[in-house]
């Protein structure tokens, strides 16, 4: 077998990279739409999770025979309200917690790096 030539001539360069002058390498995917699209799924999804709550709270309040077995009325609605925070709780929670993520990882950039992305 032959020898590999040998690339890493420049010592800063990985094996096989190609130097100031080389091109980048060409995207084999259109990330912008693949975003869009999954950024639109989320929001159609959201929006049903709203308006299902919103139904189920309007059904709640407005016919007075509505409750969980067992509970009274009052106790039922506390009930209600209490699952009403921990969803729209748990919504805050999975939205915020990766956009912190991606920030602290986003602060170890550097300036070139940030600005392809952008502030927002």
């Amino acid at each position: 077998m032959a020898p590999m030539p040998d690339n890493t001539q420049q010592k800063g360069l990985l094996p096989g990279a190609g130097g100031p002058h080389a091109s980048p390498p060409t995207p084999r995917t259109n990330a912008q739409h693949q975003v869009r699209q999954v950024r639109r799924a989320a929001a159609i999804r959201d929006t049903i999770d709203s308006v299902l709550l919103l139904v189920v709270d309007v059904f709640f309040f407005f016919w007075p025979e509505a409750h969980v077995p067992f509970l009274s009325r009052a106790s039922s609605v506390l009930v209600l309200i209490l699952a009403n925070v921990l969803l729209v709780g748990f919504w805050v929670v999975t939205r915020s917690i990766p956009r912190w993520r991606a920030r602290r990882i986003a602060k170890s950039w550097d300036s070139e790096e940030r600005s392809k992305f952008g502030s927002r």
